[in-house]
């Protein structure tokens, strides 16, 4: 079969992912990671803003700082990845520090972007405050910025370890009473799965492992590293636990499936995009909604752009109806008949599923607020 080989049972260069709370020192255990001196060199990136004051002061520690964008950490990476591999070989640890940042900037970049457009500076023109759809296009080229520097990781011949930030959150029920914990972190997600092991370092407790793909070692979630008095020891952990040895490890296979491309697909997604943007009463949105069907059962619209849509379609249809209505209630033409109505139209909307339970609750809290004045003026 083709591609087909057996496996060889070779280890690969771990990928450590290290998420911690804000108030907690992350840095420290990196800073004594670097200085083991079974790693030669030091590629640090630092995108905080820590480094200067934390990164082991030592010839072979190189530290990258000016990391403007996504496209320069990339850029960055990639060659860093090509300096270890074919001109300065031989034990290395790649850090970045703040890979959160990565995923929060692409974020970032997907809304300026949309808001670049001619028709959403209109629109903005028109209300500062109105909600803009980005075109699922602009997604699309943030995650694929982020599955990029992704393959450039997991790839990289040596030890690369990459922090964020992560903590417990507590849920309550209904009535304000403990429910469970969760743990929240801003790591974009396929490096999560991507990770050879993930470690947690939460503010209270020692630090514990959250994951991972060694094949000899228990990565169950739970595990404690450490104690509260002395930080997780990254080394003994990668070299003790894990086993590393830079001899007979490789780098690992990355990801070759590569997007298909099918210009009908996105130009489909597109178009629909900008007549959303374009909408200004919810007839007009009503039409946007059965071309997204259309779209779907005819097969120029992915199911994954299709989701996308509706979300931005939804988000436009509350924009809509909230601003009808607070206008209609700025402007004093706001009776119990009116109020009545637009209650009507909020439930209507919901049960066509053009809107989702939480803007029902945000409509009908304005029609409330508003039902409470009239009836304490009467």
């Amino acid at each position: 079969m083709k591609n087909a080989h057996l496996p060889d049972g070779q280890p690969v260069h771990p990928l450590l992912l290290l998420t911690a709370e804000p108030e907690v020192n992350h840095l420290a255990p990196l800073a004594d990671l670097a200085a083991d001196e079974r790693i030669h060199d030091t590629y640090w990136i630092d995108l905080p803003g820590h480094a200067d004051a934390h990164a082991p002061r030592s010839v072979r520690t190189h530290l990258v700082t000016d990391v403007a964008s996504i496209d320069d950490l990339t850029t960055t990476v990639m060659a860093i990845h090509h300096h270890v591999t074919n001109v300065n070989p031989g034990p290395a640890l790649l850090v970045i520090d703040g890979i959160d940042l990565a995923w929060r900037t692409g974020k970032d970049t997907a809304r300026a972007r949309a808001r670049a457009t001619d028709s959403t500076r209109a629109k903005l023109g028109d209300d500062p405050n109105a909600i803009i759809a980005v075109d699922p296009g602009y997604w699309d080229d943030a995650h694929s910025d982020q599955r990029l520097l992704i393959r450039y990781l997991v790839t990289f011949p040596g030890i690369v370890t990459v922090t964020g930030v992560g903590s417990d959150t507590l849920i309550t029920d209904v009535n304000g009473a403990y429910h469970s914990t969760v743990y929240r972190h801003n790591v974009y997600p396929d490096l999560v799965s991507a990770a050879t092991l993930w470690v947690q370092m939460p503010s209270l407790g020692p630090a514990r492992l959250a994951g991972g793909r060694i094949p000899h070692l228990d990565t169950r979630p739970g595990r404690v590293l450490g104690n509260d008095n002395v930080p997780v020891d990254l080394s003994a952990l990668i070299y003790d636990t894990v086993r590393y040895d830079y001899d007979r490890a490789v780098p690992r296979r990355g990801p070759k499936l590569a997007p298909s491309t099918t210009p009908s697909l996105s130009h489909a997604a597109h178009q629909i995009t900008l007549e959303i943007d374009r909408a200004s009463i919810v007839d007009d949105l009503h039409t946007v909604r059965d071309k997204i069907g259309e779209a779907i059962s005819g097969g120029t619209l992915r199911p994954g752009n299709a989701a996308n849509l509706i979300n931005a379609y939804r988000a436009a249809y509350l924009g809509i109806l909230v601003a009808e209505i607070t206008h209609t209630i700025a402007t004093g033409d706001a009776d119990q008949a009116y109020l009545d109505d637009a209650w009507k139209r909020v439930t209507d909307a919901r049960n066509a599923t053009h809107i989702d339970a939480a803007a029902v609750e945000t409509l009908r809290y304005i029609i409330r607020h508003h039902q409470n004045i009239i009836t304490a003026t009467e």
